[in-house]
Order: C-alpha cells, then sequence, then structure tokens
C-alpha cells in the first residue's frame, strides 16, 4: 500500500532540499541492501532489509503528508491495539490469579496479545504514541492526548523493567520540552494518570518491577543480558568491518556463548549497541551514528517546534528501553513508527524538478524490487539458505530416520551430509555436535563425539550420547559420571529405556544413583536447579525431601510447571485433594497458558511428563535460525 501510494506522485518521494536526516536514512537503507552480499545467513538478513524498506517508504511518505492527517490513522490504530492489550491483560491476570499465584510478574512470558512479545509490544507502542504526541495538530487535541496515554497504559501492563524506565526518562523529558504550560500538564498528567492506574490496579507487579532486581528471574535476566553483552564483544573482534548480517544475532554468538541445555534460549540482544556491532559491524555503527548525529542536529535546529520537543523525549526513551533489550530490528512496527518520528521532527518538504523525478523512480524501483524478492522467497518460488542449510536439513532427516526404523544407511547419508554442513556453516557449533553423533552412530569412532561433550559439559545430548559411547567400549566409569551429568540436566532422562535399565542393574544403578544425586543444590542455588534436583529425588522415592526441595523452587519461581505437577501428585498420594487440586491448576495455567480453555484439573497429563528426545533444543533453535 505504501509503495502505490507513492508510486501515485513519484515526483514527490525525493525531497528539493535533501536534509542530513534524510540523507542517513537513505544510507541505513542502502546499507540494509548491501548487507544481503555480506551476510552469513541470507534469510533473516533478507527480512531485515524488507522491515527497513517499508520503514523507509513510509518515512518518505511522511515527509510529504500533513503530520494531523499522518498521525490520525496512527492514532486510531495505537488505540484499538492498546484496548486489546488491556482488555487481554484483564482476562490473563484474572487466570493467574484464579490459579492460586499472588502476582501475575512471573507469568509475563505467558502474555503474548496480539502474538506478539511483551518487549517488542512495549517499544512500539511507546514511539507510536510519540508520532502521535508529535503529529498532532493544534485543535482537536484531547482525544490525541487521550490515545497516547491509552498506550502508555498498554506499555505499564507489559511489566517490563526497560519500558517502565523509558516512560520515566520520556515523561521527563516531555515535561522540560512541551510548550505552552496548558499543553504540558495535559499531556504530563494524562500518561501519568494512566501509569498509576496500572501501578493501582496491580500494587504486587508495580513493586516488583520498580524493585528492578528483588525476584530470582529479574537477577537472572540481568546476568544473562551482562553475559550476552560480553558474548556480543567477543563475537564483534571476530568479525568487526561488516558485521554477520542484520538478523543473525544469536548463530553470531553462537561459539561465544556456553552450551548449556538448562538456559533458556533467546535471539533477542541484549542492547542496542550489541545487536549493531555484531549485526552491522563498525560500518553499521558509523552508519547509524551518523543518523543519530543527523537527528540530534534536526531536533536542535527546529527546538522550538512541539514536534522536536515530543520526539526528543521519545527517542530518548527509547534509547533507554533499547539499551535494556533490544527489539528495534525485530519488530517492524518500532522501526515503521521511528522512521514515522524522524519525518515528523523536520518540517514537510517541498518537491519539484526533473532530477528528483528521476530519483524518485530509482527510489522505487529498488523498493518494488526487494518487496518482489521477499514476496518470491516467503512463497517459495525463490529458494534462499544459508550455505549448508540443505545438508544439514538432510543429515538430520536421516537421523530421525535412523531413530524411527533402525536402518543403517540413513547414518551414510546422516555422516555425508552432517559433514558438508559442519564445513559449511562454520558460525554454528551445532552441525559439528550432530555429526560427531552421527559418525559414532556409524563407525563407532567416539573421539569427535567425546571432544564436544567435553567442550559442552552442560549440553545433555551430548552428555547422554557420550555414556552410550563410553559404556560400548567398557569404560563404566566415564559412562556413569556423562550419564549422571545428562540427567542432572534434564531429569526427565529417568523415564527413557536405557536409563531405566541401568537404574534396575544391581552393579550399575546404585552407583548411577548415588552419582547423580552427589550434588545437591546450594541454599543458594537457582530456583530451576532445585526444581530439577527435588524430580530426581521423587524419581528415586525420596518424597518428603522431594517436597521440601520443590516447595523450595516454587517459592522462589513459581512459573516452573513442572514442581506443581509433583507437587500434586503427593499431594493426592496422600489423598490430599484440596491442596492436589490447587497443584494441578497452577500446572495447567504454566503449560496450557492463561487463555486457554479450561480443561479437568484430574485429566491425564502424563504425555507431557514424558522424557525429552534427543536435539529437541538444538533443532528448535535451528528453526529459529534458519527457518526449519
Amino acid at each position: 500500500m505504501l509503495v502505490a501510494v507513492l508510486a501515485v506522485q513519484p515526483g514527490r518521494i525525493v525531497p528539493r532540499k535533501v536534509t542530513w536526516t534524510d540523507g542517513a536514512m537513505a544510507a541505513v537503507w542502502v546499507w540494509s541492501l548491501a548487507q544481503m552480499a555480506l551476510t552469513v545467513n541470507p534469510l533473516p538478513t533478507l527480512f531485515m532489509a524488507l522491515m527497513q524498506t517499508v520503514a523507509m517508504a513510509a518515512y518518505l511518505l511522511a515527509r510529504r503528508t500533513r503530520p494531523g492527517a499522518l498521525t490520525a490513522g496512527v492514532a486510531a490504530a495505537g488505540t484499538v491495539a492498546a484496548l486489546i492489550v488491556a482488555g487481554s491483560f484483564v482476562v490473563f491476570r484474572r487466570n493467574v490469579l484464579a490459579a492460586g499465584f499472588g502476582s501475575v510478574y512471573d507469568f509475563r512470558f505467558l502474555f503474548h496479545p496480539m502474538h506478539i512479545h511483551c518487549n517488542m509490544l512495549a517499544s512500539a507502542l511507546l514511539a507510536c504514541s510519540g508520532v502521535v504526541l508529535a503529529g498532532m495538530p493544534e485543535k482537536r487535541r484531547g482525544w490525541r492526548i487521550a490515545a497516547a496515554a491509552l498506550m502508555w497504559m498498554a506499555v505499564a501492563l507489559t511489566f517490563s523493567r526497560g519500558a517502565w524506565l523509558a516512560m520515566a526518562v520520556t515523561w521527563v523529558g516531555l515535561m522540560i520540552g512541551v510548550r505552552p504550560l496548558r499543553l504540558k500538564l495535559g499531556i504530563g498528567v494524562a500518561l501519568l494518570a494512566a501509569v498509576i492506574a496500572v501501578a493501582a490496579a496491580c500494587p504486587a507487579e508495580t513493586r516488583t518491577v520498580l524493585s528492578m532486581a528483588s525476584t530470582q528471574s529479574q537477577q537472572l535476566s540481568t546476568r544473562a543480558r551482562v553475559d550476552g553483552a560480553l558474548a556480543s564483544a567477543e563475537a564483534f573482534a571476530a568479525r568487526p568491518l561488516q558485521g554477520y548480517g542484520p538478523g543473525t544475532y544469536s548463530l553470531a554468538v553462537d561459539r561465544f556463548t556456553p552450551d548449556d541445555s538448562s538456559a533458556a534460549y533467546s535471539s533477542i540482544p541484549p542492547n542496542a549497541i550489541s545487536a549493531l556491532a555484531v549485526e552491522q559491524g563498525a560500518a553499521g555503527l558509523l552508519i547509524w551514528a551518523v543518523l543519530a548525529v543527523a537527528g540530534a542536529g534536526t531536533l536542535w535546529r527546529f527546538r522550538r517546534r512541539r514536534a522536536s520537543a515530543v520526539g526528543a523525549a521519545m527517542i530518548a526513551g527509547l534509547c533507554v528501553k533499547e539499551m535494556t533489550q533490544c527489539s528495534l530490528w525485530s519488530s517492524s512496527g518500532t522501526m515503521l513508527m521511528l522512521a514515522l518520528l524522524l519525518a515528523l521532527i523536520q518540517p514537510q518538504a517541498h518537491y519539484g524538478g526533473r532530477r528528483r523525478l528521476h530519483a524518485g523512480y530509482a527510489v522505487l524501483a529498488v523498493t518494488v524490487a526487494t518487496l518482489a524478492t521477499g514476496l518470491a522467497v516467503r512463497s517459495g518460488l525463490l529458494p534462499l539458505h544459508a550455505p549448508g542449510t540443505e545438508q544439514l536439513h538432510r543429515g538430520m532427516g536421516a537421523l530421525t530416520r535412523y531413530h524411527a526404523d533402525g536402518n543403517r544407511a540413513h547414518l551414510d547419508t546422516a555422516d555425508v551430509a552432517l559433514d558438508r554442513a559442519a564445513r559449511q556453516m562454520p558460525y554454528d557449533r551445532i552441525p559439528v555436535q550432530m555429526h560427531a553423533a552421527a559418525r559414532w552412530l556409524r563407525t563407532g569412532e567416539s573421539d569427535a563425539l567425546l571432544g564436544a561433550a567435553a567442550r559442552s559439559p552442560r549440553n545433555h545430548t551430548l552428555c547422554f550420547l557420550a555414556a552410550r559411547a563410553c559404556f560400548a567400549v567398557r569404560d563404566t566409569a566415564a559412562a556413569i559420571g556423562h550419564l549422571a551429568a545428562a540427567v542432572r540436566l534434564a531429569p526427565r532422562l529417568t523415564g527413557e529405556e536405557f536409563v531405566d535399565s541401568l537404574l534396575r542393574i544391581r552393579s550399575v544403578g546404585p552407583v548411577l544413583r548415588d552419582s547423580i544425586l552427589a550434588r545437591a543444590p546450594a541454599p543458594d542455588a537457582s530456583a530451576g536447579e532445585k526444581a530439577r534436583y527435588g524430580f530426581l529425588l521423587h524419581r528415586f522415592g525420596m518424597l518428603p525431601q522431594a517436597e521440601s526441595m520443590l516447595r523450595e523452587a516454587v517459592a522462589v519461581m513459581p512459573s516452573l510447571a513442572t514442581p506443581w505437577r509433583l507437587l500434586g501428585e503427593m499431594a493426592e498420594a496422600r489423598h490430599d485433594s484440596v491442596a492436589a487440586r490447587d497443584c494441578r491448576k497452577r500446572y495447567e495455567v504454566i503449560t496450557r497458558g492463561a487463555f486457554s480453555a479450561q480443561t479437568d484439573c484430574a485429566s491425564d497429563l502424563s504425555a507431557e511428563m514424558a522424557f525429552p528426545a534427543l536435539w529437541t533444543r538444538e533443532k528448535a533453535i535451528l528453526t529459529s535460525r534458519y527457518g526449519f
């Protein structure tokens, strides 16, 4: 639609007088297209280029459109989105509290209104409110201020620490820069009232978010972001000039991040600088720095305009938000709103001249070509994969078929295909790990597999396969060590036939059990570690100790699902039906979502407790990276 509107008047695409901000936006766009030739994984880079192309088209359209007409539609769309978020939150909070929990803060991972991650939603709505306030006309401003307040209410309901910090910075900036006093008070009171209303309705969640580091989940999140920033620095040093390509952050830092099956996987960079440095390199940092300087110069030049005051406050708030967890290059909504905001802080452009007509045709041609390429890739007409992706997919399929039917001919295919994939995908360690496993299954050569397990001692799949390899050569002591490590990381492996049979052997079972239980969690251990150990105590029949350990885990992190299931089973065994029902209700809310239809709490959930298949986590990561 944006392209169609631009195509109606190609002479009104490139302004007669190009500003520094115009040039910097064009440089950012051209660089996003150029990175298609430099990226290590073209598929996500293409999608980022498409997003940047749409943002550029919106920017060019906003430069020639009256701000009032432009922002009326944005205000309406933002209002609808905010109302959907607020309504969804009411249902979400009611169901979580009905399950017996005292706060929804630890369950925000279940809250994805419109299937959008809370951090992305907060950034997009905050930027949207900035567009509405920056472009509102002199008359009929009340409903736009009310729309912005609704958006702030929705942002507050995400209970993201970065979003609340961003709102505070933005509000202070608005109070400093907006004139006249009457408008300043109107905006300030409306936005503050929206946040206070959320705080009054959700006092427990507000106290938690304002504390910043009172819960273990907050502490773990902060630690993960610090570790991510350190890994980003190492990845940047390995490929400093052009970066790895937009959308490739998780792949780029793969080699510099501990391989831990118990850790949550996230593809979101810890901050904007890390994302820029890793994905776009020093060249990208320089181009975006030019855009920042150009934007700052524009804001200073037109500092007496209301749009500049609002733009400065909003951009400062967005910078704070993106430095706590970066979603700008993952959220088309945020990128679009930022482009509109950069257009609104400048006076409406003037057009004319034959040279600008030719430039408009060129911009239009590149835009259409980029969007057509994206459409062809999405529809499957134009295959676009990273080198080695097809070989990796083929090798994974062969391994899956071997485990299904036991036909060793599949191992020949897997060995060859995964070997090629590992050579063609030097930035991804998963193909190397899978090839080591396939080579051992095919030839019995375990050196590569044992080496991979030694490099990744907290990868339960590699530890499990290393144990199988050691048992095959009668190295029982090493096998028990590897298997105990695997089971501690993935306790449900105790239900796997191989592990269960070993536990029943008199000469091996007691030793294996003692090795598994040898490392009890320290008092200050994470809730996840205590939950896994409590599972093992329950599995080995040590029920009083298991219940104590599991209750310690859920007291610190009530969003853990399996402990509630096990606590419910133990309550049911001692005929405490009330406690059993409460525990099962909490388990179902966590595993099935706060928006799912209520089911019979006594239903059979044994399938959800089945032992984890090998490579499950790795396959999910590969799907996220390569789209299969």
